[in-house]
Parts: C-alpha cells; sequence; structure tokens
C-alpha cells in the first residue's frame, strides 16, 4: 500500500515492517483490524492495514453510516515506541530507541552525584547523547558501566 500524504509518500513495499498491531482475529467482528507499524528508509514511522467500520480504518459513508476501510497513518517517533512497547517488541523497541531504563520504586530516592565539567565538555557529553538518543544521564551512565568494564570494576557496580 502507498499513500502521499503531506507531499510525502509511505510506502508498505519500501518501509520496514516493525510490528503488528493486536486486535480481534475474527473478521466478522467491526473491530476487526489488520494493522502495522512501519519505518520508512528516511526514519519517518507509519501505521497502514485495513478493518472494520469500528477499527481505526472506518469510514464514514454519505448515509451518516459507518464502514471498514484502508489506509496510512503517520505517526511521531514516541507514538511508534509507545505501539511498540504495548505491543511487547522490547527487542524491536531498544533497537530503535536505547535501552529502555529499568523499573524502580519512585519512592526511592537514587543517590545523586554532582560532576563539574567545563562548559566545553558538557557540551560534548550532550552532543554524544543526543547522538544516541538518550538522556544525558543515561549516556553518562553508560559510559562510567564501560570504563569500569575495561578495568575490571564492573563487579562492584
Amino acid at each position: 500500500m502507498k499513500r502521499v500524504i503531506g507531499g510525502k509518500a509511505y510506502n508498505t513495499e519500501t518501509a520496514t515492517k516493525l510490528c503488528e498491531l493486536d486486535g480481534p482475529d475474527n473478521r466478522g467482528d467491526f473491530s476487526f483490524h489488520d494493522t502495522a507499524l512501519y519505518v520508512t528508509r528516511g526514519g519517518a514511522y507509519f501505521l497502514a492495514g485495513y478493518g472494520g467500520p469500528r477499527s481505526m480504518w472506518a469510514r464514514s459513508m454519505s448515509n451518516g453510516e459507518w464502514c471498514g476501510g484502508e489506509g496510512v497513518r503517520p505517526v511521531s517517533a514516541q507514538e511508534a515506541a509507545e505501539i511498540l512497547a504495548r505491543e511487547g517488541e522490547v527487542e524491536t523497541l531498544e533497537r530503535l530507541f536505547g535501552p529502555t531504563e529499568e523499573a524502580a520504586d519512585p519512592a526511592a530516592k537514587d543517590p545523586a552525584l554532582l560532576v563539574r565539567m567545563t562548559p566545553v565538555l558538557k557540551g560534548l557529553v550532550a552532543d554524544a547523547a543526543r547522538a544516541a538518543g538518550v538522556p544525558v544521564n543515561a549516556w553518562v551512565l553508560q559510559a562510567i558501566r564501560a570504563k569500569l568494564d575495561r578495568e575490571g570494576g564492573a563487579a562492584r557496580a
């Protein structure tokens, strides 16, 4: 399926399918849909599929009733990440968006460490974190763990 939206092409034949969305399997169910999440070669995310009159692909008819339909819907990177998480596609989620933070008790306070650095070094760290697609704090923790691993001190970290 190929659609042009906002002057941009979304093509299921040239994009990479990331996952299929869970939904009713019975085609007689009005909520039935066959929908997948894709990413274009240019990094844009979109949903493509078809479904019944109570699905996301429903369309209104001139008489005010609804019928099934098909289509393409662009989604943001944030929405794509949420879809991957909801569908249990953890490996794909982390491959595209980086490691997911481990769950922690919000009442427990993480020990804090203040690190002073020059503005130039701070900028380099921020640039590296942005390029890796992770928050600065996560990037710094990863860098520290990598250094400990290289020096054999990871067993204590």
